[in-house]
């Protein structure tokens, strides 16, 4: 794609997503404690003088951690509907709802597209106040570059505070035509990498990228499906005429994509999987608190998605999580009983294979 032509594209879908949020409902403040993460299960938490609000900041270094609380009336009308807490206070957090572990949420301070910020909330809590409270910390991978730099720590900002409830039609035409925009630029990519020479390959390969690039029948089908469907959406207007137009958008897309003839190399399976360094940018401790976030959403997204299939290996984070999250672990069994956790792997932890001897590898190994 040209590049006007590829802001044109996705501007709109942008304008598109931001229609889905059907109603919100603002959490205006967050009361907050504050301490240290000293080890697994054990912290130095106090109550503190900080009241949180939107557009406040606050810092954070090593293991120092906030617990952000507020207590949040849901409207009964939204009951049957999708709701979602959208919560960005920077750094991580895990997130718990009338003291349960529900998900987790990860904020970076430039990097948009890397925001997970929305938390599911039960349907059987609409109509009622919900306590809820956010243990947040360091996002570690943002946090390295600060190190570098001489930086002992962070300012974070609370950005979104609030309830959402969620129109299903948009948000899921929005994300049909995201991941179609996204596959364009996957078709494209070896062309323009060819193109702008920086990559060196043989002719052969050049004609090969080319001919399945941009000047490709597939690049120019898949375009044109999406060009057509956005371009009878009514965006520029109301959300009574951009609501009414996204059935008949979303069928012109999938008519478009189903329409192209292709010859398939394979059958391939998404699987869900997250690896999580046991110790890298960040100290051993703070595994055991990553493993409980990315568990936690797994958890989450398996209740929004039945076919959503996940798989983790490292027996040694499982075996953390038992001990210190054992509702998590209770509910990672019965997925696993379902055959949509898959347990892989049969290492202790996923060692680096670079740097260690043979006799160090072997003692990885389960049997």
């Amino acid at each position: 794609m040209e590049f006007s032509k590829q802001k044109i594209l996705l501007n709109k879908i942008e304008q598109i997503g931001g229609f889905s949020a059907l109603d919100s409902v603002s959490i205006p403040q967050w009361h907050a404690e504050h301490g240290f993460y000293i080890s697994p299960g054990q912290y130095d938490r106090q109550p503190c003088d900080l009241i949180l609000t939107p557009g406040r900041h606050w810092t954070c270094s090593d293991s120092e951690t906030y617990w952000f609380s507020a207590d949040v009336e849901i409207p009964a009308g939204w009951r049957g509907g999708r709701v979602f807490l959208d919560l960005d206070f920077g750094g991580e957090g895990i997130v718990r709802i009338n003291g349960k572990i529900v998900s987790a949420v990860t904020s970076y301070l430039q990097d948009n597209k890397q925001q997970r910020n929305r938390v599911l909330v039960p349907e059987s809590l609409c109509g009622s106040v919900i306590h809820v409270e956010s243990e947040c910390a360091l996002n570690y991978m943002e946090f390295m570059k600060f190190r570098a730099a001489g930086r002992q720590e962070i300012e974070y900002t609370l950005r979104s505070s609030r309830l959402i409830l969620i129109d299903e039609t948009i948000e899921k035409y929005y994300f049909d035509c995201l991941v179609t925009y996204e596959a364009l630029e996957e078709i494209a990519y070896p062309y323009d990498r060819v193109r702008q020479g920086n990559v060196k390959v043989p002719r052969e390969l050049q004609m090969y990228m080319y001919q399945n690039g941009k000047d490709s029948y597939m690049y120019s089908r898949v375009l044109d499906a999406l060009q057509r469907s956005l371009n009878s959406v009514d965006v520029d207007f109301d959300r009574e005429r951009l609501t009414a137009s996204i059935p008949g958008a979303s069928a012109i897309l999938h008519e478009g994509l189903e329409a192209i003839e292709y010859t398939p190399f394979g059958h391939i399976v998404f699987t869900g999987n997250s690896h999580i360094d046991t110790a890298w940018l960040w100290p051993v401790k703070e595994t055991v608190r990553k493993a409980a976030k990315t568990f936690s959403n797994t958890l989450t997204l398996m209740e929004q998605y039945p076919d959503h299939v996940f798989a983790h290996s490292q027996p040694w984070q499982y075996a953390q999580v038992k001990k210190y999250y054992p509702e998590l672990f209770e509910q990672i069994k019965k997925r696993v009983a379902e055959g949509r956790w898959e347990l892989i792997g049969n290492s202790w932890v996923e060692a680096d294979a670079n740097v260690p001897s043979g006799e160090a590898l072997v003692r990885q190994l389960l049997y």
